[in-house]
C-alpha cells in the first residue's frame, strides 16, 4: 500500500504544465492513496478531478478556501481545498480546523478504506503557515514518527506523513517524490511530495 502526499500550489506558475508533470510524476510513483492540498478548482478546472482521472483513482475532493483568484487571465470563482484519491471506494468525512481571518479557512479530510479486509483511516489535513499561529497547528512534538519532506526548491521541511495506531500495517519505506525538474527548470509544485509503503 503506497501513500502519497502533495501541496499542489494551487493555480500558481504554469498551471497546466505542472498539472501535466504532476501526473507524470504520481504514474511514476504508482501511488494506491494521493493526499493532495491546494487542490484549484474552477469552471473548467479541477485539479483534484483531473489528476484521478489520469491515474484511475477515485477522487473524494473537499472544497474549501473560496475565492475569486486570476487564471489564465481572468478572474475565477475558484476553490484551493484538499482531495483524497483511492484505489476503491471509502467513506469520507469532511472535517473543520481552527482558522484564522489572515489566513483563511483550514480543512481537514478522513477516510476510511477497507483494504483486503483490513481497514485503514487516511486523515488529510492543511494547517496555517502563519507565524506564531500555534494555536492552529500541532506542536511539533506530536508529530511523532512523522516522515518529512522538504519543499523543491530548499524550503524548510513542512509536509508530513504521520503514523498512528497502524494495526495490522506496518511501514517498509518511506522517501520523497516530485523533486525533479523538467527541462525549463519547473517543478510539478512549490512542494515535493512524501510517500509512504505500508504492508
Amino acid at each position: 500500500m503506497r501513500i502519497v502526499t502533495l501541496n499542489t500550489w494551487k493555480n500558481e506558475g504554469l498551471y497546466l504544465r505542472r498539472l501535466q508533470l504532476m501526473g507524470d510524476g504520481l504514474r511514476e510513483m504508482a501511488p494506491d492513496v494521493v493526499c493532495l492540498q491546494e487542490c484549484f478548482a474552477a469552471e473548467g478546472f479541477d485539479t483534484a478531478g483531473g489528476l484521478a482521472a489520469e491515474l484511475g483513482l477515485v477522487a473524494h475532493e473537499a472544497s474549501a478556501r473560496r475565492k475569486v483568484r486570476r487564471h489564465q487571465g481572468r478572474d475565477l470563482d475558484s476553490t484551493s481545498g484538499l482531495a483524497i484519491l483511492a484505489r476503491t471506494q471509502g467513506v469520507a468525512d469532511r472535517l473543520d480546523l481552527a482558522s484564522h481571518a489572515a489566513d483563511g479557512e483550514r480543512i481537514a479530510q478522513r477516510l476510511d478504506l477497507e483494504v483486503e479486509g483490513r481497514p485503514l483511516r487516511i486523515l488529510n489535513l492543511h494547517l496555517t503557515h502563519l507565524r506564531g499561529a500555534d494555536g492552529l497547528n500541532p506542536r511539533p512534538g506530536a508529530l511523532q514518527g512523522a516522515r518529512i519532506g522538504e519543499g523543491p526548491v530548499g524550503l524548510s521541511a513542512i509536509d508530513h506523513c504521520v503514523l498512528y495506531r497502524l494495526g495490522p500495517w506496518r511501514e517498509v519505506a518511506a522517501g520523497r517524490g516530485l523533486d525533479t525538474p523538467d527541462a525549463e527548470g519547473w517543478y510539478p509544485s512549490d512542494h515535493a511530495a512524501v510517500g509512504l509503503d505500508l504492508a
